[in-house]
C-alpha cells in the first residue's frame, strides 16, 4: 500500500441543525477556519465528549497536526475511533491511514484495510483509492488484480485523478487488463482534465504517436504545453526536442548534444530522430552516416514516419549501409502507409522500375496517386507521365495536363516543360504557342539547356504582341507553394536530406483578436471567421461551434489553455476608462496590443443600443477583442470602427477615435444561448493599465483563418 505521509484531512465546515448545540459547532468550526486553534479545540472537545461525530474528527486532525493542542498521535487515534465507530468515513479514513503508517499505534496493515473498506464502502474516493493499492500490492489483503481494477473503477468514477490516472496507465500497458488504447486515452483524458501533469504528458505522447486515437501533432503539444506549464520535466524536454525537429538543432551546442543523445539513450523517439540527422549532417558530431543509421532505425522501429521514410532513402542509396531495394522497399511501405507523400513517391518508383519488387505499374500509379493528392509535385509530374505514357491506366492526355499543370505551378521544370510540349501538340488541352512559350519561359529559368532550346524555338512561331504578353505573364508568375524535396533523378532523395522542411507557407486570410471565456471556449466576431475553411487560435487549431450573424459574434472551440475573462456584472456608464486588447494589423505590429480611451456612447450609429462607443484606438485585426473596464473586467467586444473618409464626405469633418463594441449584454445573451458557463465579477478597485494589460494576455487570443 501506498505511504501515506500526511493524513488526509478536510477542513470543510459542516453545517448540521442540532437547535442550540449547532451554534457551538458553527462558532467552532468558524474558529478553526479563522486558525483560532485554541478556541477551536476549546469548542470541539466540549462536542466530541457529547458525542458529536464530526467534532470528534476535527479534534482527532487537531491531534494529528497539533493545532491548538501538543501533537498527539494516540490521541488522535482514540477520536478518529470514536467518530469512526459512529460511521464518520473520513475518521475511518484516517484511522485506516494512521494503522497504515503506524502512527500512535504499532503499523497494521490488516487493521488498516479493515477501516478504509469500511469507509470505501460509503463511497469515500480516497478510501476506495488505498483499497485499490491494497489490493494491488497485497498490503494486508491477498493480492487481488481484479479487486484492485475494481476499487480503482469506483474511485476514478468518483473523480479521483490518481484512480483515473492508474486505469489509464494499466490499460496503456496491459497490465491486469487486456490493453485498449481507447480507455486508456478516455482515462488519460479525465485526468488531464483535472491539471494532471502526467496524465497531461501521457495523452500528449498517445496523439503523437497514434495509440488510440489518430496521430496528431496539433493536439499533442497542446497537452504538452499543459504539463510544461505546470513544471512537469519530460513535457518540457518534449516540446524542447520538437521544437528542434521542426526548426533544426544548434550544432555548436555541445549540451543540447549531450542531452539529445542521453534522452535518445532512454528511447525517445525524437531524439533518436534528431542524433539521426545531426550525424547525417555532421553538426555538433563527426558526419557519420553509419551512426545517422543506427539512430534512425531506432526511431524508425518505434514507428516515426520521417525515420521510416529517412532510413528508406539510406538504404535505396547506400549511404551509410550496404545498398538494398528490398530493406528501402520496407521502410518505404511502411512511412508510406503511415500518409508520408516523399516516401509515397519513392515507392511508387520503386514499382515503376522493378527494383525490390516485381514492375507494377498500376501499383506505382496508386502510389504516385496518394502522394500527387497531398501536392507533392515530383509525384504530380510522376502520374502526369503515366497517364500520358498509358502505364498503369488508359492513355489519357487531359488527365495528363491536368497533373502536370499541378506540378508545373509549384515550380517543377519538367511539368512545365512536359506543359509546354502538350500545348504546342494540342495533347489534352487547345492547341496554343502563346501558352506553350510561356510555360518555356518558366521551365528555362532553372538553365535547363533542352527547355532553353524549345523556348527559343517556340518564340520565333511567335508575334512580338504574343511574345510580350507571355514575357510579362512570367514575370508576374509565382509559385503557389514551395516544393516539398530537390529532386535527383526520379527519386525524392539526394545527397543532403532535408530535416527540417519548412512550414506551410499558405498564409491566413483575415486574421481577428478574440478572448477566452470557458474553458476550451472563445468568442470573435462572426465576420472574422466568416466562410473560413480552417481556423487557428494563437496557433492551436480550432472549431466553430456557433454564431449570431445579427450581432456579430461568434464561438470557437480550441484546446488552447489559459485563464477566463469574467463578464461585468455592474451597469456600464459614459466617461469610463475603457481598454482594448487584441492583435492588430498582423505582420506590422509584432503581437498583443492594447490601447485605452473612455466609453462615450451607451448606443452606436442610429441610437443602436445593441453597441457601445469608445474612445479607444481600433485598428484591423481588433475585431472580436475584449473591451475591459478599470479591473480588467469585460464589457464589450470589439467590432468596428467608423469609416473616416466616409464621415467626412457627410460631415465635411474628419472625425478622431469613433469606434464601436457590442454591448457585454448581448454577449451575455449570446453565451446563454449556447449554454456556456461563464464568469462573471463586479468591478470594484481599480488596476492600474500594465496590470490590466498583463491580465488580458492571459485571455485575449489571436484568431487566424484560412478560406
Amino acid at each position: 500500500m501506498r505511504t501515506l505521509i500526511n493524513l488526509l484531512w478536510l477542513s470543510v465546515v459542516l453545517t448540521m441543525s442540532f437547535g442550540a448545540q449547532a451554534q457551538t459547532w458553527e462558532q467552532s468550526a468558524a474558529a478553526y477556519s479563522r486558525g483560532e486553534y485554541q478556541s477551536a479545540f476549546s469548542g470541539f472537545s466540549a462536542l466530541a465528549a457529547q458525542g458529536h461525530a464530526s467534532a470528534q474528527f476535527m479534534l482527532g486532525g487537531m491531534y494529528a497536526k497539533g493545532q491548538g493542542v501538543m501533537q498527539d498521535y494516540q490521541q488522535a487515534m482514540t477520536w478518529y475511533r470514536n467518530a469512526a465507530e459512529q460511521g464518520h468515513a473520513r475518521a475511518q479514513l484516517n484511522l485506516g491511514a494512521m494503522y497504515s503508517n503506524g502512527q500512535g499505534v504499532p503499523k497494521d496493515e490488516q487493521q488498516a484495510v479493515r477501516w478504509l473498506r469500511k469507509a470505501a464502502e460509503q463511497n469515500d474516493a480516497d478510501a476506495q483509492l488505498l483499497m485499490g493499492f491494497a489490493y494491488d500490492s497485497g498490503d494486508g489483503v491477498p493480492k487481488d488484480n481484479q479487486q484492485a481494477i475494481a476499487w480503482y473503477f469506483k474511485a476514478a468514477e468518483r473523480g479521483d485523478v490518481t484512480a483515473q490516472f492508474m486505469l489509464a496507465k494499466k490499460y496503456q500497458k496491459g497490465v491486469d487488463v487486456p490493453i485498449d488504447l481507447q480507455k486508456a486515452v478516455s482515462w488519460y483524458q479525465k485526468a488531464a482534465a483535472q491539471d494532471d501533469p502526467v496524465s497531461q504528458y501521457n495523452l500528449g505522447r498517445m496523439y503523437q504517436e497514434g495509440q488510440g486515437v489518430p496521430k496528431d501533432l496539433l493536439i499533442a503539444m497542446t497537452w504538452y504545453r499543459k504539463a510544461a506549464g505546470q513544471d512537469y520535466a519530460d513535457a518540457k524536454l518534449k516540446l524542447n526536442l520538437l521544437q528542434a525537429r521542426s526548426q533544426g538543432v544548434p550544432g555548436d551546442d555541445p549540451r543540447m548534444i549531450l542531452v539529445l543523445r542521453t534522452t535518445a539513450e532512454k528511447g525517445d523517439v525524437d531524439a533518436q530522430y534528431l542524433l539521426g540527422g545531426l550525424y547525417l549532417q555532421g553538426k555538433g558530431v563527426p558526419k557519420d552516416s553509419r551512426q545517422a543509421v543506427t539512430w534512425f532505425q531506432k526511431a524508425a522501429e518505434q514507428g516515426d514516419v520521417a525515420a521510416q521514410s529517412i532510413l528508406g532513402v539510406m538504404y535505396d542509396s547506400g549511404d551509410g549501409v550496404t545498398k538494398s531495394y528490398q530493406q528501402a522497399l520496407v521502410w518505404y511501405q511502411k512511412a508510406a502507409e503511415q500518409g508520408d507523400a516523399p516516401a509515397q513517391t519513392n515507392l511508387g518508383a520503386m514499382y515503376a522500375e522493378g527494383q525490390g519488387v516485381p514492375k507494377d505499374y498500376q501499383q506505382a500509379m496508386t502510389w504516385y496517386h496518394k502522394a500527387a493528392l497531398q501536392g507533392l509535385a515530383m509525384a504530380q509530374t510522376n502520374l502526369g507521365r503515366m497517364y500520358y505514357s498509358g502505364q498503369g491506366a488508359p492513355k489519357d492526355y487531359q488527365q495528363a495536363a491536368q497533373w502536370y499543370r499541378r506540378a508545373g505551378e509549384q515550380g517543377d521544370t519538367s511539368a512545365q516543360l512536359n506543359l509546354s510540349l502538350m500545348y504546342a501538340m494540342g495533347h489534352g488541352v487547345t492547341q496554343d504557342a502563346q501558352t506553350a512559350y510561356f510555360w518555356t519561359l518558366l521551365a528555362s529559368v532553372q538553365g535547363k539547356q533542352s527547355a532553353i532550346e524549345l523556348r527559343d524555338k517556340f518564340e520565333k512561331t511567335l508575334t512580338p504582341e504574343q511574345r510580350t504578353a507571355a514575357q510579362a505573364k512570367a514575370r508576374n508568375w509565382r509559385p503557389k507553394t514551395l516544393a516539398e524535396s530537390i529532386v535527383s533523378s526520379d527519386r525524392v532523395f539526394t545527397n543532403s536530406i532535408d530535416l527540417n522542411p519548412a512550414p506551410e507557407t499558405r498564409q491566413p486570410v483575415t486574421t481577428g483578436s478574440g478572448f477566452r471565456v470557458a474553458r476550451d471556449t472563445f468568442v470573435t466576431n462572426h465576420h472574422v471567421i466568416r466562410e473560413c475553411d480552417r481556423l487557428s487560435v494563437n496557433g492551436v487549431s480550432a472549431q466553430l461551434r456557433g454564431v449570431d450573424a445579427r450581432s456579430d459574434l461568434a464561438l470557437i472551440t480550441s484546446a488552447l489553455a489559459g485563464i477566463n475573462t469574467s463578464l461585468r456584472t455592474r451597469r456600464v456608464a459614459v466617461g469610463e476608462p475603457v481598454a482594448v486588447a487584441g492583435y492588430p494589423l498582423r505582420g506590422l505590429l509584432s503581437g498583443f496590443n492594447m490601447t485605452t480611451g473612455t466609453l462615450s456612447s451607451l448606443s452606436g450609429l442610429g441610437g443602436d443600443t445593441r453597441l457601445v462607443q469608445i474612445t479607444a484606438p481600433v485598428q484591423p485585426g481588433n475585431s472580436g477583442g475584449p473591451v475591459l473596464d478599470s479591473v480588467g473586467n469585460l464589457m464589450g467586444v470589439v467590432v468596428s470602427k467608423l469609416d473616416a473618409i466616409k464621415a467626412a464626405k457627410i460631415t465635411g469633418d474628419i472625425p478622431q477615435n469613433v469606434n464601436f463594441a457590442i454591448n457585454v449584454n448581448v454577449l451575455r445573451s449570446f453565451l446563454d444561448a449556447n449554454s456556456v458557463a461563464y464568469d462573471t465579477a463586479s468591478s470594484d478597485k481599480a488596476l492600474p493599465t500594465t496590470a490590466i494589460a498583463e491580465k488580458a494576455k492571459g485571455f485575449t487570443v489571436l484568431v487566424e483563418c484560412w478560406k
